[in-house]
């Protein structure tokens, strides 16, 4: 069990590092403040990963990658398939 909580650690993990790095997103939780200084701010992080819940865009396939519960749900079933088919 605690395997899977460790693998969605890192798939929540990837999740907003993909969101701040990407070339079509970015400046998420990493961004200037109003002295223009790079700081982070979690509050847009936190923002973007409640809009699943508020928009049904977020549930259409192109978007999968901006939402974060298909982010660490593809990474449990990728683990399971991996776990299951390699005998150790």
């Amino acid at each position: 069990m605690i395997d899977y909580l460790i693998v969605s650690a890192l798939g929540l993990s990837y999740y907003i590092y993909y969101v701040e790095f990407s070339p079509t997103l970015g400046n998420i939780w990493y961004r200037p403040d109003e002295t223009g200084k790079k700081v982070i701010q979690i509050g847009g992080l936190i923002s973007l990963m409640c809009e699943p819940f508020k928009k049904k865009e977020f549930w259409y396939i192109k978007n999968w990658d901006l939402n974060w519960i298909t982010t660490i749900f593809s990474s449990l079933v990728g683990y399971y398939i991996i776990k299951n088919t390699i005998v150790c």
